[in-house]
């Protein structure tokens, strides 16, 4: 019976272990894409919060603009995050993914828009602009 007990306990300390070790640090993180722009979040309550960024533009005419977006929650599974989103009319879309590292956190941003004639957002626009960028991020 004290070899069951013992071996019960070890079990226990080591499941213990291993879901504490998988857990994501809960705190702000903040950091940089790989140009130099803001990148910002919170995480709390398995998921990722208040996501923030600037980002340069890149359009298939040669031009180029700088905006900032936020989105509110991405959900953490095990230690990496995913989100897409897109407006209603689907002109607007956007992919974050991401993954923990200890107090680390790093992955890609990637959007992509279509504009008309009139540098108004439309589905079947000619315009066409798109942000592919990495970042990393440290939590404060």
């Amino acid at each position: 019976m004290k070899r069951f007990l013992v071996c019960l306990g070890v079990g226990a300390a080591l499941v213990f272990c291993v879901a504490s070790a998988s857990a994501v640090s809960a705190g702000r993180y903040t950091g940089h894409t790989a140009d130099k722009r803001a990148v910002s979040f919170r995480v709390s309550g398995h998921r990722v919060r208040s996501f923030a960024f600037q980002a340069r533009w890149r359009c298939n005419n040669g031009t180029g603009f700088v905006t900032h977006a936020t989105f509110k929650a991405i959900k953490i599974r095990g230690r990496r995050f995913s989100g897409a989103f897109a407006n209603r009319t689907r002109s607007l879309s956007t992919t974050v993914r991401g993954r923990f590292q200890g107090r680390k956190a790093t992955g890609t941003i990637r959007r992509r828009a279509h504009f008309d004639r009139r540098r108004k957002l439309a589905r079947r626009g000619k315009l066409t602009c798109s942000v592919n960028t990495r970042f990393t991020s440290r939590r404060r």
